[in-house]
């Protein structure tokens, strides 16, 4: 993503703020604008910016601090009720699917995440009221970032590492690389993109690069979005976001017994949950992951762990560090 590309879905996200707060997000540096991660907004507390995994707030001129004082901007109760109807579209009950599992899809890729108070109907959950926070996350774009792990990207690949660390970014990446033949035989590629985070889709647009020969369907549940992708778009490899919980990967593995190679993530805090988890276990022990790219923070070295030697020796950390590129 280019910096004037990265200055206009700052833009885009600004114009669901209250006109005072455009204004100070306006007044921000463009290097502020460029390293700008998240984006979040607490009932009567300062508005702050994730910046390359630091925390800093921001005050009403727009300039970043990393301690609190005085002349922060401070989000009040009316703002984040113009944000959220203003990121619904004014229409909440389109958006409803989206809101009981607690976001907001947005153009570009991003996402807003929200903090609320859950609605329960027969032990599920169907609606958050009295929102008190929201996170938005903004899409990067970085193409090359995956250049590393060309030589694994097709064999079945699970992209792990914490929160922010950039599992996203670096599958984009892997996509187009797969897609475009870059270092490699071009594969067709399907993205499933349940959350429009990964192609950025909006009116028929696929907004970012994954190459030539990807297939997307958005907006869809992992496992209906994988039989229909097998079915009728003869995919090489498929691609996915955050495989979630246990029930999900049973569901997503059962998809892949016609050759097609996973390209996916999910989150860990460590090498050591990847066999602790259910969800990770399952995925490695059954064959469809070949290798798992372990992300620290962007830029950072990947680690790239051999699925068959971590399953030989469980508490095995035998990994080959390559550049984040």
């Amino acid at each position: 993503m280019t910096k004037d590309q990265k200055f206009q879905v700052i833009k885009y996200i600004a114009e669901y703020f209250p006109q005072r707060i455009q204004n100070v997000i306006d007044g921000m540096s463009d290097r502020v604008k460029n390293d700008i991660t998240e984006i979040r907004l607490r009932i009567g507390r300062p508005l702050t910016l994730t910046l390359k995994g630091e925390n800093v707030f921001v005050d009403n001129k727009g300039q970043v601090c990393f301690l609190k004082q005085h002349g922060l901007l401070i989000v009040e109760r009316r703002d984040l009720d113009e944000i959220f109807e203003a990121m619904c579209g004014h229409s909440e009950y389109v958006y409803t699917e989206q809101i009981k599992n607690g976001y907001i899809s947005l153009k570009y890729g991003c996402r807003a995440g929200l903090a609320a108070s859950a609605v329960y109907e027969n032990g599920e959950i169907i609606n958050f009221t009295q929102i008190t926070s929201i996170n938005i996350r903004i899409a990067s774009e970085y193409i090359g970032c995956a250049a590393s792990l060309s030589t694994i990207l097709s064999d079945g690949l699970l992209i792990a590492g914490p929160p922010a660390s950039g599992k996203t970014t670096v599958l984009r990446d892997g996509i187009r690389m797969l897609s475009d033949g870059d270092g490699m035989k071009p594969r067709r590629v399907a993205v499933i993109d349940t959350r429009r985070e990964i192609a950025a889709v909006g009116k028929g647009i696929v907004h970012n690069d994954l190459g030539t020969m990807t297939d997307v369907i958005s907006e869809c549940e992992k496992v209906t979005g994988i039989e229909i992708a097998l079915r009728t778009l003869n995919p090489e490899v498929i691609a996915f976001d955050e495989i979630a919980d246990f029930k999900e990967a049973k569901a997503v593995l059962s998809g892949f017994n016609s050759g097609v190679n996973a390209l996916t993530t999910v989150h860990i805090g460590c090498v050591d949950d990847l066999l602790k988890r259910d969800v990770t276990r399952a995925l490695l022990t059954s064959g469809v992951i070949k290798n798992v790219a372990l992300l620290k923070g962007i830029g950072q070295p990947i680690d790239i762990i051999s699925v068959e030697e971590l399953l030989k020796e469980s508490n095995s950390k035998i990994t080959r560090s390559v550049s984040f590129a």
